[in-house]
């Protein structure tokens, strides 16, 4: 596996400020089955995204694409009709790790193989390791219902798929939580709570009848970049503006970056979609 991932870091500055993300301790080896995006959470270069699938009997496959076309493995033959390679997986629930094994064992030694603690909830997480060129860097897992021609992976995303009401919360919980609503037009409003409690704005006289502040936001197709700007152009002094690197698909997407009090960490956003 090739893996080619910059390091960059992204400020993000919240209403409020908040705690270090911490792990989830609560993962089990069953968390972990299922389909996967896989990104890199700060940036994505030459546009590099894969789908990765992780069975119950410890094995898997995952195929990678940069700038949407498929990318070819050290070891051509070991891909599969459908040109998946293999790999090996296991979560040690004692030490709280998952491995992610492309050199199966050692047997293809130039491929990648990751090994770490996990930060993310089980629909949405990171974890750290050594790409094939022995780089140390990172990939964030966003799991996907079904079929992976459904899912569209933030690198094919347009400004135009961020608009809807969207629920957000820190990948591991806590206290913290909103809801969003984007509008195509670049506008939006935003509430925001602490235990359940909703924030004390600093400009009361901004908030609508249902408790929603304004927000204005873009999202740059080039860079990934998503932009929430609570100031709406500086109309309200002393409220946050933030952006950073997006990864994950149009329906379940993290924004990472670092708090205000300089812990790394991020958010996630997920859309509502009410039934008709």
């Amino acid at each position: 596996m090739k893996t080619i991932l910059c390091i960059s870091i992204v400020t993000i500055i919240l209403l409020t400020t908040l705690s270090a993300f911490a792990e989830n301790n609560n993962f089990t080896e069953y968390d972990f089955i299922g389909n996967f995006i896989i990104t890199d959470p700060v940036c994505s270069y030459n546009h590099y995204h894969g789908e990765i699938i992780l069975s119950d009997n410890g094995t898997g496959k995952s195929k990678e694409y940069i700038n949407d076309k498929e990318f070819e493995s050290f070891y051509r033959d070991i891909a599969d009709k459908d040109g998946y390679i293999p790999l090996k997986w296991s979560f040690d629930e004692h030490r709280k790790e998952l491995i992610i094994d492309w050199t199966m064992n050692g047997k293809y030694e130039k491929l990648a193989y990751f090994k770490s603690t996990v930060t993310g909830d089980t629909n949405n997480f990171t974890i750290n390791g050594f790409s094939s060129d022995n780089t140390l860097c990172k990939l964030n897992f966003t799991r996907i219902k079904g079929d992976f021609t459904k899912a569209l992976p933030v690198i094919n995303l347009k400004s135009q798929d961020f608009a809807g009401l969207f629920e957000i919360k820190k990948p591991e919980g806590g206290n913290y939580s909103g809801d969003v609503i984007l509008m195509n037009d670049g506008t939006g409003k935003v509430r925001e709570y602490l235990d359940n409690k909703p924030v004390n704005p600093d400009h009361p006289e901004a908030i609508d009848k249902d408790g929603y502040s304004p927000v204005k936001w873009s999202y740059n197709e080039e860079t990934m970049e998503l932009t929430f700007d609570w100031t709406c152009g500086g109309t309200y002094k002393g409220l946050a503006c933030f952006n950073g690197k997006v990864t994950g698909n149009a329906d379940h997407f993290t924004l990472s970056g670092v708090w205000v009090n300089g812990y790394t960490g991020e958010l996630n956003f997920t859309k509502i979609i009410h039934d008709k």
